[in-house]
């Protein structure tokens, strides 16, 4: 079966705000100093609750499109720097934003919350009842402003106590962290950790605080080109390997070299109220929960998108690592049909691979059980909420939480396209070539599929240049 991937990002309570035409200063809000000598935006000024708030910058894409690793970086000219701020909040506020702009038009986003705004010149004032996120648009969505409304801080630990990694107020450049079992870090708010963390084996590890984590200064894989060595030398912000009773809490991950925030085969992982930011980069990926067990169930596929899938995948190219830029098709799937396992059902679609000198060793690795986990690139519209039945980005429900007698999960709905799949160091939960009868024989199927996906195309003289 060909593991699915999901990227879900886990926004901290995303709860619906109101509008109001009264804004008058409250208290309620905790706002933290910027550190001395990080770099503030010039696009926006920013006032909580009657305090001023530090705004930040961040690069991102300034192009609507993204691609898979094409073994090369997007360019500088694609990005754009954007602004976010953020406070915790424990009451309701009142936020007004001076664009240094002059203002045209103003969108605060998702418009399902239905905030809207008062404009006065090139100042925006709006009231937020409860924490949430939101983004600003000043003319559009290039240079917008990134709006994290936190809940009240998790609590923080002793900076003495054994176990404990404290980075306070202030710029931090410690570079690469491994954490051991039964470690403790806590980003305080007003810091900005430029570095990332990583654990392999560990137990009872903990990445809590308001702060941010830059991981902007550091290479991808941290410059090694031997593919053997990726796995344990990632550099994304937070990197986990088969750890166990995992809690990340409240930070601000910023501009990681590719996956963000990613766990291979861990167990026991919470992740809540955490924010991402300047994704810019190709590859950078959110959160990838790779052949984990969560303690929450975070999102599924209903029978009707897995019967898409499943029509979708015949003639989709088998490739490696997802790398669809920088490496031809090993194979190509030339069926796929629906597996009933008790009310499991999954898709499992048969592939072949030409016994070329090319593909000996590829093959090889597969049939002796090195290569074992799969995974499939795809599109879909909609992450539907389980609850409300809306689309996720747009609700006050949170995955893995409890309304009711009901676990709040993304149902994803409308798949669009069925990329590729590929042969990966680690797919997710039960994602692997399996063993199967062959319902038609192997030379009938081979020639079942070179007639259906690999028509061939005669090159010569006439075609698409006779009329140039």
């Amino acid at each position: 079966m060909l593991r699915v991937i999901t990227m879900l990002v886990v926004m901290s309570a995303s709860v619906l705000g109101t509008t109001s035409t009264a804004f008058a200063q409250a208290p309620g809000a905790v706002v933290y100093p910027a550190p001395e000598g990080e770099t503030l935006s010039g696009d926006f000024t920013v006032t909580v609750a009657g305090q001023a708030a530090p705004v930040y910058v961040c690069r991102v894409s300034a192009m609507p499109f993204n691609q898979v690793w094409p073994g090369y970086q997007r360019p500088i000219d694609q990005t754009e720097l954007a602004s976010f701020v953020y406070w915790d909040m424990s009451a309701p506020v009142d936020v007004e934003v001076v664009s240094q702009r002059p203002v045209e038009s103003v969108a605060i986003r998702p418009t399902a919350r239905g905030i809207q705004p008062q404009v006065e010149g090139n100042r925006i004032r709006f009231h937020l009842d409860t924490p949430q996120q939101l983004t600003v648009e000043v003319n559009g969505w290039h240079k917008a402003l990134h709006v994290f409304a936190n809940p009240p801080a998790v609590t923080m630990p002793d900076p003495n106590a054994p176990g404990v990694r404290y980075f306070g107020p202030g710029i931090h450049r410690p570079g690469r962290m491994t954490l051991q079992s039964n470690e403790t870090v806590y980003l305080a708010g007003g810091a900005v950790v430029y570095g990332c963390f990583e654990a392999t084996g560990a137990t009872n590890i903990k990445i809590l605080g308001p702060g941010i984590l830059d991981s902007s200064e550091l290479e991808r894989y941290f410059g090694l080109t031997d593919e053997s060595k990726y796995l344990d030398n990632f550099g994304g912000c937070i990197h986990l390997v088969g750890c166990t009773n995992v809690t990340i809490d409240g930070p601000i991950l910023r501009d990681p070299p590719l996956w963000c925030l990613s766990t291979f085969n861990c167990s026991e992982i919470q992740i809540a109220h955490i924010k991402l930011i300047g994704l810019w980069r190709y590859n950078a990926d959110g959160i990838d929960l790779c052949n984990s067990r969560i303690d929450r169930h975070f999102s599924r596929f209903p029978e009707e998108e897995l019967e898409r899938i499943n029509a979708l995948v015949p003639g989709r190219p088998l490739m490696e690592r997802h790398d669809v830029r920088g490496s031809l098709p090993r194979g190509t799937f030339f069926r796929s049909r629906l597996h009933a396992d008790g009310e499991l059902l999954s898709v499992r679609p048969d592939v072949y691979v030409l016994r070329t000198s090319d593909n000996q060793d590829f093959i090889l690795n597969i049939e002796g059980g090195v290569y074992r986990e799969t995974s499939i690139g795809f599109s879909f519209r909609k992450p539907e909420c389980s609850v409300c039945g809306k689309d996720l980005r747009a609700c006050d429900h949170i995955p893995g939480r409890t309304y009711g007698e009901n676990l709040c999960h993304c149902v994803l709905r409308d798949v669009l396209e069925v990329i590729e799949g590929s042969v990966v160091a680690s797919g997710s939960q039960g994602t692997r070539f399996v063993a199967g009868t062959r319902a038609l024989r192997l030379d009938d199927a081979l020639a079942a599929a070179r007639r259906d996906f690999h028509t061939p195309i005669e090159l010569g003289a006439g075609g698409l240049w006779e009329d140039e």
